[in-house]
């Protein structure tokens, strides 16, 4: 029996299995490699009147990181979401902020799947003169 072919078959089966369990080359796990962002990384929303601050809509890109992303905020009664889950990389959210309230700064938190954060910072302030 050729004891050498069968010692490389079984390294090569080891190494099979210690890639396939770490992910191999896959940027979705294995501690994702892809740099984690948002685009923007942040929002001024500048107007307003003798009632309070402008509020307005961002749309707000997702990239890196490992999907799905979670989407909070810091203010859930001033900025809100069309969605709270985005399910995949490049994917986007909107947020609005309501008219009315000034933020200095409000903050929106996405989340990946390896409970890494990014933050978007949202203000919202009276035109200055």
């Amino acid at each position: 029996m050729n004891y050498g072919v069968l010692n490389r078959l079984a390294a090569a089966t080891l190494v099979s299995l210690a890639l396939a369990s770490c992910g191999g080359s896959s940027d979705d796990e294995a501690g994702s490699p892809t740099a984690f962002a948002t685009i923007p990384t942040a929002v001024t929303f500048t107007g307003g009147d003798a009632n309070g601050c402008s509020g307005g809509t961002a749309d707000i890109v997702v990239v890196g990181g490992v999907a799905p992303y979670s989407v909070k905020t810091t203010f859930p009664d001033i900025i809100s979401f069309n969605t709270t889950t985005v399910g995949n990389r490049g994917g986007s959210f909107t947020m609005t902020v309501a008219p009315g309230t000034c933020l200095n700064p409000g903050n929106v938190i996405v989340t990946d799947k390896l409970d890494h954060t990014v933050t978007v910072t949202v203000t919202s302030k009276l035109t200055s003169s």
